[in-house]
């Protein structure tokens, strides 16, 4: 047996983090869940990063879940592909400016 489970690597998580690792509700809600199909799967790493302590990673994938929001806004305001950040938030500024 002692074998075994030397072929097995086991976590132990608090409550608090387990809950963040294998939530039971989506992390922002049912609704942004079902809204935003694209990001489910950088929320949910960014869950399993905060419950392992993983900041930077968990901020890698949170940042990757703004971008599917902002491409979301940008189809919604008619603003066609930007190559970066920089130009969507550009033009939905100057957009969302217009009296």
């Amino acid at each position: 047996m002692e074998d075994e489970c030397r072929l097995r690597y086991i976590l132990s998580l608090s409550e608090e983090a387990q809950a963040l690792f294998d939530p039971k509700e989506p992390l922002f809600g049912q609704l942004v869940a079902d809204r935003f199909p694209d990001a489910a799967d950088d929320i949910s790493e960014a869950d399993k990063c905060l419950a392992l302590q993983r900041g930077t990673a968990a901020v890698m994938h949170l940042m990757r879940v703004v971008e599917v929001g902002l491409k979301a806004l940008a189809k919604f305001l008619r603003i066609p592909y930007a190559p970066s950040w920089e130009s969507y938030l550009k033009q939905i500024s100057d957009k969302i400016a217009l009296p």
